[in-house]
């Protein structure tokens, strides 16, 4: 017994100490989680937020996990290393905005509710979010100017519809839990 309490509190304490590693091209490193990771950015979580990083300021990526979708995808990344798209400041600024203002997000959940994977089907494939629907972001974005940026509009929409989407499953997960809790 005295032996297997020392086993879970090694595993306990190694697995609390086993993160991503994160380094910067500036020379600074971060422990944490990589959230999502693409050609332009990298969305890293520490204890403090999550931060997106664009892909041209990082040197190096340690994953914990090798067996993951991120791993997979940083190597073909690395591969291609021609390819890591010079994320511009507006893209930036679009995904920040989508993240801060883009409304619907209630509305989406109770599509998923109503509507459970159709819901999500639709959001997925062709939901189409702009900025010019979205009366939040039109009234409280700083950055107004760059409402006609090409990088901006592709970036906001990107984030605004996997945004949307996750919401959709957020409410089919909500009828399948409750579908669940209430045929037993």
């Amino acid at each position: 017994m005295k032996n297997f309490l020392l086993l879970f509190f090694f595993l306990i304490s190694t697995s609390a100490f086993a993160n991503d590693i994160l380094g910067l091209k500036s020379g600074k490193f971060y422990s944490g989680k990589v959230k999502a990771i693409d050609y332009c950015l990298i969305e890293f979580k520490v204890e403090t937020g999550t931060f997106l990083i664009p892909m041209k300021d990082v040197e190096y990526i340690q994953f914990k996990n090798r067996k993951n979708k991120k791993y997979k995808k940083y190597v073909e990344i690395l591969e291609n290393e021609s390819s890591i798209v010079q994320t511009s400041e507006n893209c930036i600024k679009g995904t920040l905005d989508a993240e801060k203002f883009h409304g619907k997000k209630g509305k989406h959940i109770l599509f998923g509710i109503l509507f459970g994977g159709f819901a999500t089907l639709g959001s997925a494939l062709f939901g189409s979010p702009s900025v010019e629907k979205d009366p939040d972001t039109l009234l409280y974005s700083e950055n107004r100017e760059l409402f006609n940026d090409f990088d901006y509009l592709r970036c906001y929409k990107k984030k605004a519809k996997s945004s949307n989407t996750m919401n959709t499953l957020i409410g089919w997960g909500i009828w399948l839990g409750a579908f669940l809790l209430f045929s037993q």
